[in-house]
C-alpha cells in the first residue's frame, strides 16, 4: 500500500517568549527558540502559497500501477476560494461620504475620493 502524505494545518503558531525582558545575556536564547517556530511557520506559508499557485502534491505523485496512464489534473480550489473572497470583499471600491451638514467638508471628501481613484486604490487593495 502506498502512503500519501497529508499535511494538516490549523494556522500559524504564534511566537511567544517566557522571558519578561530581552537583554544582551538572553537575546541569543530567545531568538533561537523563536527561530524554530518561525521556520515552521515559514515552511507552512511557502507550502500554502505554492498550493494556491497550482503546485499541488498530485503533480509529484509517482504512479506505480500502469504508469503509462498518468493523468494529473489540478483542480485549483484554493485559487478559486481566494478569488471569490477578494471579489466579495473588494469588488466595490470604498467611497467616502459625509455625515450631517458641514460647510466645506463635501468638497474635501469629493477631493479625497478623486485622489483614491487617481491612485487606483481599489486595485491595490485587491493585491493585498
Amino acid at each position: 500500500m502506498i502512503k500519501t502524505e497529508t499535511r494538516v494545518m490549523f494556522g500559524r503558531e504564534v511566537i511567544y517568549s517566557s522571558v519578561t525582558e530581552v537583554t544582551r545575556a538572553n537575546v541569543v536564547d530567545v531568538l533561537e527558540k523563536a527561530m524554530n517556530i518561525h521556520k515552521k511557520n515559514s515552511n507552512e506559508i511557502d507550502y500554502l502559497y505554492q498550493y494556491y499557485k497550482g503546485n499541488q502534491p498530485i503533480l509529484q505523485r509517482v504512479k506505480t500501477i500502469r504508469p503509462e496512464i498518468n493523468n494529473k489534473v489540478v483542480e485549483n480550489h484554493a485559487l478559486e476560494i481566494v478569488d471569490f473572497k477578494k471579489g466579495y470583499v473588494f469588488g466595490e471600491p470604498v467611497q467616502y461620504v459625509r455625515r450631517g451638514e458641514s460647510d466645506g467638508v463635501s468638497e474635501k471628501i469629493t477631493q479625497l475620493n478623486e485622489f483614491m481613484f487617481a491612485e487606483d486604490k481599489a486595485a491595490r487593495d485587491k493585491e493585498l
